[in-house]
């Protein structure tokens, strides 16, 4: 049985008041205005359509409570005005506090049209036309707004006051002057060249920076910047690093470099996935059906692993070798936030294993080295990672003295502003060299985080998921061919039934 309005606001809920069948009761008594009624306050309906633009009227509220209150001892002082049929347009709030002070009668003043006789759109009209006096929230006028204007109104109006704004606020750009920038001269081919065998090699992990191509060139192939010039050996300084900056400009824009191979990862932009057409959008969620599964290699292992590294730069190379374990990555873009830091103990929790083992890439500089346990020792001691062992996987001095890696072009000497150096030099001596992640060759370092994770886990279960991650994809197939089957006989049908 239907809930009466009187049970809904009286009784121990919050239920939404549900509109009463019609009651065409007669009155008590006529007020001798002539259209003013004293009506009990169950016969009256609220319209659904209030809530569309305020707020839902509850008899538990703390506001009804104080009506209710007020209307208890001074009763209901403004009409509440309904339609023919009794459907509240105005005096929701009264009428619940009416109900729930147990008046038994309230002033009524009736419209001379039913409910039914309006459409929903003007229905909406007349309540918000209704309810102009009463205090509102934010929200309730930005929804009574959306009715104040038709849309074909509202959008003529839209047009021109985009115009209006752009005459007004924006400031048009001067395109005149003439951008006068030279080709780069053959002189530059063996720096080209290099260039190119560095994109080849990374072909990969495209984009890179600008910043890890310069060590790449300084660091292995070391080509000359000018063909006539023997001495211009590239070199690990600021003034081949400004070279290299200049001459890609311009390599782009003559169409010799692509413009996606160099990235600029400070000037993020954002692009949305958008489709033509529904058709286009089934097409390609259909070709991707199914597919990318991806097993936790890791499930039997009896450690939890987190790769972190302290570069964008290097993040791709690194997630494409951590992605053949099922180690999760974080790149800490330096010293990491408190945020990254739960997630890896989220991560470390989930997987259920008693043991954490976090293997770290950073620089081998003082800031380097600071990340690297300042963020070991943070989900030790402060995040509750008690079981862990953390391991440096690059750059260490005793890799940079084995491979000769290229220091950075900055120099110890420009960081004695760094909070970390006497720590380092403490450690490392004053003479220490400071060695760039990015001046690792990508093969190099990959070969290091593959050997740093193979030394933490036990391969031979490592292999056993490998070997089932096969099963699983030759299983998956199986069943993704006979639901595209099943889709495409479905929508076989469907274009006969439409026929």
């Amino acid at each position: 049985m239907r809930q009466s309005n009187t049970e809904a606001l009286a009784g121990n809920s919050d239920s939404d008041f549900v509109a009463a069948p019609l009651r065409l009761a007669a009155p008590l008594r006529l007020a001798e205005e002539g259209d003013l009624e004293q009506l009990r306050p169950g016969l009256l309906s609220p319209s659904p359509e209030n809530e569309t633009l305020y707020r839902r009227v509850s008899g538990r509220s703390d506001a009804i409570k104080e009506l209710a209150k007020s209307v208890a001892e001074r009763g209901v002082l403004e009409p509440i005005v309904t339609t023919a049929d009794l459907y509240i347009v105005s005096g929701h709030q009264r009428h619940a506090a009416a109900i729930v002070a147990k008046l038994k009668h309230v002033p009524v003043r009736r419209l001379p049209k039913r409910r039914g006789d309006y459409s929903e759109a003007e229905y909406v009209a007349l309540l918000r036309e209704f309810n102009r006096q009463r205090n509102k929230t934010l929200s309730e006028r930005l929804r009574e707004a959306s009715v104040d204007r038709d849309p074909d109104e509202a959008y003529t109006a839209l047009l021109s006051e985009r115009e209006k704004r752009d005459a007004g606020n924006l400031h048009e750009i001067d395109l005149s002057k003439q951008i006068k920038r030279c080709k780069v001269s053959w002189r530059k081919d063996p720096l080209l060249a290099a260039i190119m065998q560095v994109l080849k090699d990374h072909e990969r992990y495209l984009p890179i920076n600008l910043r890890k191509l310069h060590y790449e060139l300084a660091q292995n192939l070391r080509p000359l910047k000018n063909a006539e010039l023997p001495d211009s050996v590239y070199q690990n300084d600021r003034k081949s690093y400004d070279t290299l900056s200049n001459d890609t400009i311009r390599w782009r824009i003559e169409g010799i470099i692509p413009h996606d191979a160099i990235e600029d990862e400070t000037r993020p932009s954002t692009e949305w996935d958008v489709h033509a057409d529904a058709a286009e959008f089934l097409e390609d969620e259909l070709e991707f059906f199914a597919t990318g599964y991806r097993r936790d290699l890791m499930q039997s292992q009896a450690v939890h692993v987190e790769l972190l590294v302290e570069k964008n730069t290097v993040f791709r190379m690194a997630e494409e070798i951590a992605g053949r374990y099922s180690v999760p990555v974080t790149s800490l873009r330096g010293q990491t936030s408190g945020p990254v830091r739960h997630k890896i103990r989220r991560r470390f929790e989930k997987s259920g294993k008693p043991r954490l083992v976090v293997l770290v890439a950073t620089d081998f500089d003082p800031s380097g080295e600071a990340i690297a346990e300042s963020v070991c020792t943070s989900l030790q001691q402060e995040f509750g990672c008690d079981n862990l062992k953390a391991f440096k996987v690059a750059v260490t001095s005793s890799q940079a003295a084995e491979m000769g890696l290229t220091h950075d072009f900055e120099g110890l000497s420009t960081k004695k502003g760094d909070s970390n150096l006497k720590r380092f030099v403490e450690k490392h001596g004053a003479d220490a060299r400071c060695y760039e992640l990015e001046a690792l060759p990508a093969a190099e370092f990959q070969r290091l985080i593959a050997e740093a994770i193979d030394s933490v886990v036990d391969v031979d279960l490592l292999n056993r998921e490998r070997e089932q991650e096969r099963q699983d994809a030759a299983e998956i197939q199986r069943r993704r061919a006979i639901m595209l089957a099943a889709l495409e006989e479905a929508d076989f049908n469907a274009d006969e039934e439409s026929d």
